[in-house]
């Protein structure tokens, strides 16, 4: 692009400059775009001369003195005659009583650096506040709309020679024939022009398809609407780090930059494990021309590494460098007409393309030469590009200094400092291990693992005593305590205890013998008075409890009666819904057509006042035998032993302070491990155990109603029953008595806890987290606003809960690993299995040195990471993890994200594969719920709903409508029992246009000139770029009567999401109506 300085007299904008508007019209508010520097200037200052000064840099550079007025939804700038008012001379000696205050003066340059501009009244400010006679803040701040960074270092040296000039007398004219940005503006236009249907550079087709958002450890989660506040953590590395990096350079052959971006590039990606890494850099389109002019000439620069093998640190050098160069090639092409060849999809709460920027400046900045007077340059932490993550590099020798720069939105100032740490780390090790794998490449030292693998440990010793024991003592000690709450009444617990003891007579009958250790005895009653009885029953001979769902009685059952063959079937014939299981025949068939024992314990007779024969057991025999449906479909049985239930009850009731006061629902079902937790949490605490009828365990009404009347004050269940209890929560009922909610078996999205607290907020909510080899795992206790899904928080005492990468070793903060729980509870094993399988329960973990101690352990399949704080944030299970078009997907957050939406009672989504076993689409499936006021929702809604949550990711999902989600006898779904998808879904979705479709419709085709519009058609896709949505937002307050923020037309691409905000607005708009 050729530019002489005589040329293009007509005013336009550069498509640098558009961007910039758009970002100002899209988030006025944010001043991300503010180009800073500032000096301390020392020495006598005649400010009469800098206004001077400023006179004559403001008429050299016209940019200084331009103005954008909108005209049709598009900037046309304007040059005034002067910029006088930009410049500002405050006395601090008339602000406050100290005006030498270092700190005072800080606070006032940041308010100043923090003030967006308006494009409409100048972008550009110059202040100097005078502290002293010999002693100034010389502070600098221009828009990007007019400058770079290197445009601001030209003001200021430029400001400089001018103020040097009007002290001596010898005043400049502001005549230099200097080339004006007006020129490069139109240049570049035409260049544009010329090059259309010109073949798309390899460079810029690489990028296609572009890289996915980041997966980095935020704590917050990305927000949903604009996020304008920014900050940074400073760093100043010792000359040593300096002399690595330049000796690693050297060795490879690249530059010194290179090697912070290489290094940037291997953190992020063992934050994101993602297949490539995009990070932006600013790519100057100077030439020897321009080198002295004003303007925006910095270029977004896409640097994009493909990570499908991992690379050694001098391949990712070497491949960072070759990357670096071959965009230097094309640094003259706009990056606005980088993404449009690219096809990238526009989201306004990311850049398109990257989520990180790079910065570096290789170079300490000169002081200024103010004559009588220095102005020596104080650094700052502004950011040059919006991203949520940026490094900047300020100084490369004699030491490393920069910053990380973060969205407060998303970062703690601690958690970017820690990042910078974990690029230091990075950083020395990799320039002396230049041919190890990157991922081998420590992120902290040894001692910082260390440390966190040590807090993880709660692993403990002491005997504990068996559950019924402690029962046992309680029912002689406080015989006439209500144990059981049922109906009207209570059963004390003596009554429970006596009942226990006749049953266990009877089965020990059955059984020929006192001790029946290692024997199986099934259970098949509801939550009940009679379910307490018999699982104290089978527990105090020494065998071993089976629980099975009283309300199923299909293949899982039976398959697990036939395979374990028990001592006997427990079951309770008493009137359903009284105290027991309603006869469905299960019973009968495996007592006719398997030859199997059923004792009804309605058939008991005694009061277990007999002589007491309760051996002593061996806390490591089985206690319970938990079946899941295992990933094959196949039941699997996960022993436990007393030493692990007692233990975990014991720490159960202590935490959640159950004691004689409490009462706690019996809520999980008798098929599920955690039922016999609720049980003896209750029993072996004093307290009185409320089991929930099965005609209300699942209607939440009910249960609300159920819970208030019986006064519970601890309730477990999991996180999408209680969306449920959050809505009848919300029509105005209330639980005056709970004191703790506790939640499992789900990832729990924060807008669910957040919602919870604030309807109930004298309660403790915990999110709990565990596999049933070892009962529980880690918990955590939500106390304030959460973004995003709740932690899984820290061990539970008897485990220790790590977090390990591929060779073992312990994933450093931030960085996504296998979950791996070791602990004395570890289930022994599978029932049918002679050795426990070695992928999931191996021998040994980590390389020596680390802190774990020795087994057992346990491969939960989980993926999970260390947040800063130190608590675990659940990432999903490896099994729900899909990749599409290159880009990972996680199930479970599309679930979650789909289940927030008022229509959706419940959801599962299926990734469908062709032949070659590749992801091509997804099916969600939907429960709905009638919404009293609202049409019924529809496949586009929840799209809509999807795509605000996860911007403009393309998510193949199609809908299918289901009465109800199978579920497991935990209460998970099945995936197995879903429906098989059809491929005509998405044609039963269409509908006809609306009104507002339809003259949205006519008002795209007149703006992009196209023919025709679909409801899934979007803007942007049909021909739109961010300079029409002004000219967009204009049409549809001439059309509809109603104004649409920018924010929501970017954010709402498609003309159904667009339509659906206009139909929004109008609502709340009585006196406009629908055209």
């Amino acid at each position: 692009m050729n530019v002489r300085r005589t040329e293009y007299e007509t005013l336009v904008t550069s498509s640098a400059q558009d961007r910039s508007w758009y970002l100002h019209r899209l988030v006025p508010e944010s001043a991300e775009q503010n180009r800073c520097r500032q000096y301390v200037v020392v020495g006598p200052l005649d400010l009469a001369a800098v206004r001077r000064a400023w006179a004559v840099v403001s008429g050299r550079h016209e940019i200084l003195r331009t103005v954008y007025r909108e005209v049709d939804g598009c900037p046309v700038p304007v040059v005034r005659p002067d910029a006088d008012a930009a410049l500002r001379v405050v006395d601090a000696r008339a602000l406050w009583p100290w005006p030498d205050s270092e700190e005072a003066a800080d606070q006032l340059v940041a308010g100043w650096m923090g003030t967006p501009f308006d494009p409409a009244t100048g972008l550009i400010s110059i202040r100097v506040l005078v502290l002293t006679d010999t002693r100034a803040r010389l502070l600098l701040v221009a828009d990007a709309m007019i400058c770079d960074e290197a445009s601001v270092g030209i003001i200021a040296r430029d400001l400089a020679a001018a103020y040097v000039a009007a002290v001596d007398g010898t005043d400049q004219d502001g005549t230099d024939d200097v080339v004006q940005y007006r020129a490069v503006a139109a240049a570049e236009r035409q260049a544009l022009v010329r090059s259309a249907g010109q073949r798309t550079p390899d460079w810029v087709s690489a990028l296609d398809p572009a890289a996915g958002p980041l997966d980095l450890p935020v704590d917050r989660g990305r927000p949903q609407g604009p996020a304008p506040r920014s900050g940074g953590a400073r760093f100043d590395w010792p000359p040593e780090v300096a002399g690595r990096v330049t000796r690693a350079a050297t060795a490879v052959g690249v530059d010194r930059r290179v090697v912070f971006l290489a290094a940037f590039h291997a953190l992020l990606h063992r934050y994101d494990r993602s297949a490539r890494v995009a990070i932006a850099m600013p790519a100057t389109t100077r030439t020897e021309a321009t080198r002295a002019a004003i303007g925006p000439f910095d270029n977004p620069m896409v640097v994009a590494v493909e990570f499908r093998d991992v690379p050694t640190f001098r391949q990712l050098l070497e491949t960072v460098q070759r990357q670096v160069h071959e965009g230097l090639r094309y640094r003259m092409l706009p990056f606005d007409h980088v993404v449009r060849l690219a096809g990238a999809d526009r989201d306004p709460r990311r850049p398109p393309l990257y989520d990180a920027v790079f910065v570096c400046h290789d170079g300490p900045e000169a002081p200024l030469d103010l004559g009588s007077a220095r102005g020596l340059p104080v650094p700052l932490d502004n950011a040059t590009v919006q991203a949520d993550l940026s490094l900047r590099i300020h100084r490369c020798e004699p030491s490393v200094a920069g910053s990380v720069r973060y969205r407060t939105d998303m970062f703690d100032h601690a958690s970017a400092a820690r990042i910078a740490a974990q690029l230091r780390t990075f950083v020395e090790a990799a320039t002396e291990r230049l041919d190890d794998p990157i991922d081998t490449i420590p992120l902290e030292r040894h001692d910082e693992l260390l440390a966190a693998v040590r807090d993880a440990d709660r692993v403990e010793d002491g005997a504990v005593t068996p559950v019924h024991d402690i029962v046992a003592g309680l029912a002689r000690r406080s015989p006439d305590a209500p144990a059981v709450a049922w109906s009207s009444a209570a059963v004390t617990y003596r009554e429970l205890w006596q009942r226990a003891g006749a049953a266990a007579a009877v089965l020990r009958k059955v059984a020929g013998a006192d001790r029946l250790d290692g024997v199986a005895v099934a259970v098949r009653i509801t939550p009940s008075p009679s379910f307490a009885v018999a699982a104290l029953a089978v527990l105090q001979t020494g065998a071993y409890l089976v629980c099975l769902g009283a309300d199923d009685s299909g293949e899982r059952d039976r398959a697990v009666l036939g395979g374990l063959r028990p001592l006997c079937l427990l079951v309770s014939t008493a009137p359903a819904g009284v105290d027991g299981t309603a006869d469905d025949g299960f019973a009968a068939w495996y007592r006719d057509e398997c030859g199997g024992t059923v004792l009804d314990l309605a058939d008991v007779r005694g009061d277990g006042t007999g002589p007491a024969l309760r051996p002593a057991i061996d806390p490591a025999a089985p206690a319970y035998v938990a079946y899941t449906s295992g990933s094959t479909g196949v039941p699997k049985g996960i022993v436990q032993s007393h030493a692990a239930l007692a233990q975990f009850t014991r720490w159960f009731a202590g935490e959640f302070g159950i004691g004689p006061d409490s009462r706690v629902a019996q809520w999980s079902a008798p098929g599920y491990d955690a039922s016999l937790m609720e049980v003896f949490a209750a029993l072996t605490a004093g307290a009185t155990l409320c089991p929930v009828p099965e005609g209300i365990r699942g209607n939440p009404d009910k249960m609300v109603a159920w819970l208030a009347a019986e006064r519970v004050t601890v309730f477990q269940t999991v996180p999408s029953f209680a969306r449920e209890i959050r809505r009848v929560l919300t029509a105005g009922a209330a639980l005056p008595h709970l004191r703790v909610l506790l939640l499992a078996g789900e990832p729990l999205p924060g807008a669910l806890a957040n919602h919870l607290r604030a309807l109930l907020p004298s309660i403790r909510l915990v999110n709990l987290y565990g596999p049933t080899e070892t009962i529980l795992a880690t918990w955590h206790e939500v106390t304030g606003d959460v973004v995003g899904t709740v932690p899984i928080g820290r061990s539970i005492p008897g485990r220790h809960v790590v977090v390990l990468d591929e060779a073992g070793r312990p994933c450093p903060a931030g960085v996504t690993g296998d979950l791996v729980i070791r602990s004395p509870f570890v289930t022994p094993g599978y029932v049918g299995v002679e050795a426990r399988p070695p992928h999931l329960f191996p021998d040994e973990l980590s390389p020596d040195g680390f802190g774990i101690g020795p087994g057992p352990y346990y491969r939960t399949g989980d993926r999970a990471r260390r947040r800063w704080d130190g608590a675990l944030e659940f990432r999903g299970r490896t099994d729900l993890q899909i990749k599409f078009f290159g880009r990972r997907l996680e199930l479970d957050d599309i679930e979650a994200a789909l289940a927030e939406h008022e229509s959706v009672a419940g959801c599962a989504v299926l990734p469908l594969s062709d032949q070659e076993g590749l992801v091509t689409r997804m099916v969600a499936y939907v429960v709905p719920r009638t919404v009293p006021g609202a049409p019924p929702a529809t496949a586009n809604v929840w799209r809509t709903h999807l795509r605000r949550r996860f911007g403009r990711v393309k998510l193949p999902l199609s809908f299918r409508t289901v009465d109800s989600l199978p579920r497991t006898p935990g209460g998970k779904v099945d995936r197995r029992r879903l429906p098989k998808p059809t491929e005509v879904a998405d044609r039963a979705e269409r509908r006809p246009p609306s009104t507002t479709e339809v003259v949205l419709g006519a008002v795209w085709r007149r703006l992009l000139g196209c023919h025709e519009v679909m409801g899934e058609d979007t803007f942007v896709g049909l021909g739109g770029h961010s300079l029409l949505l002004p000219r967009l937002a204009a049409s549809i307050r001439d059309h509809f009567g109603v104004g649409v923020a920018l924010w929501d037309l970017a954010v709402n691409p498609t003309l159904t999401d667009l339509a659906a905000a206009i139909d929004a607005a109008l609502a709340a708009t009585p006196d406009r109506h629908p055209p």
